[in-house]
């Protein structure tokens, strides 16, 4: 089983401090698949696979769109709140 959700975020981040950011709340060797556009992401989705964004409010520039979060990151049963908290 798997979650969606959809963060706003309160500065502009890249996909790889994003990920750098998702891995340390998960369990060492699982992947985490962060990307600007869909085509780059693997076919097979790891724990975490996810589109970042920019919006037009300059106080919530950025926005994560978790695709897929696995149960096996350990996120309990809301992983947006712990992504959020990160």
């Amino acid at each position: 089983m798997s979650e969606m959700f959809d963060i706003a975020l309160s500065r502009a981040l890249t996909p790889d401090e994003l990920a750098t950011a998702l891995a340390e709340i998960l369990p060492r060797n699982l992947r985490v698949d962060v990307a600007e556009d869909l085509s780059v992401l693997p076919d097979e989705p790891g724990a975490i696979w996810a589109l970042v964004g920019r919006t037009d409010d300059p106080r919530w520039p950025c926005v994560l769109n978790c695709l897929v979060c696995r149960e096996e990151a350990g996120l309990g049963p809301f992983p947006d709140l712990r992504v959020a908290e990160q």
